[in-house]
């Protein structure tokens, strides 16, 4: 998916800043390393760095990685860095550094199934600096579950602003809702080419997150429904999920 998405990924998704503002907060609060987990383009990676912290970010996309790393080295062309990028799968990466937050962000944890999400909690863990913490973000699970799935075609979505340049978009989805699964699609047009990729989310409910923590060593810590930090329920926009380790 990523091959053909990554030119548009930072476009479709330019709006979405909230995370951005509490990831910076949480991590100007962190006095350790940082690591964003699925760090793709390097939207969290490069505002949190721009604030002075040490981040790592890790992705598998080879496509993702290449514009991560263009994006660093225009941003801190001449500066300071304190990002480090590693193109790696988060499954199998070895490091002994420890990190004291470590973001797994906008619907990563989605795009791992029930065969794999397990190990990427656990990975998330060993990785975990004593009395540090994990933060999850995912769309709220509810919202998953209402989508209709009534043809599975594309509705005329809002353009993309590339630099002043209009992109019109579509989107669409299908849905099987027996297995929690979203199948997400989008067609772009971009001057005389138009291009069509989709990615396939798997969304959980919060106590069937739960299930899967005392596997991997962890608790919740808290949930929030917004980027403001209030109480989840299930009327939230997003559902935001901390965890500590139980053996801290």
């Amino acid at each position: 998916m990523y091959k053909i998405a990554a030119k548009y990924y930072d476009l479709i998704h330019q709006a979405h800043t909230g995370d951005i503002d509490l990831f910076c907060q949480l991590a100007q609060a962190t006095d350790g390393a940082i690591l964003d987990i699925g760090c793709g383009s390097g939207r969290l990676v490069i505002p949190i760095a721009e604030a002075g912290k040490a981040v790592t970010g890790i992705d598998n996309s080879a496509d993702m990685f290449a514009v991560a790393q263009k994006r660093i080295a225009e941003e801190f062309e001449g500066k300071a860095k304190t990002a480090e990028l590693i193109e790696q799968d988060i499954l199998t990466w070895e490091t002994d550094q420890r990190f004291e937050l470590i973001l797994i962000g906008m619907n990563t944890l989605m795009e791992f199934d029930n065969q794999t999400v397990l190990g990427l909690l656990k990975a998330a863990a060993h990785l975990l600096a004593p009395n540090g913490k994990i933060i999850i973000d995912v769309i709220q699970p509810f919202i998953m579950a209402s989508l209709e799935n009534e043809d599975g075609g594309f509705a005329e979505d809002e353009a993309l602003d590339d630099g002043g340049r209009k992109l019109p978009m579509w989107s669409g989805w299908s849905a099987d809702h027996e297995k929690q699964q979203v199948q997400i699609k989008w067609r772009i047009q971009d001057g005389g080419k138009k291009v069509e990729f989709s990615n396939l989310f798997h969304y959980r409910y919060l106590d069937q997150i739960m299930d899967y923590l005392p596997a991997a060593d962890l608790q919740i810590d808290t949930v929030w429904g917004n980027y403001q930090q209030e109480a989840y329920d299930e009327e939230s926009e997003r559902m935001i999920v901390s965890l500590t380790s139980r053996s801290a």
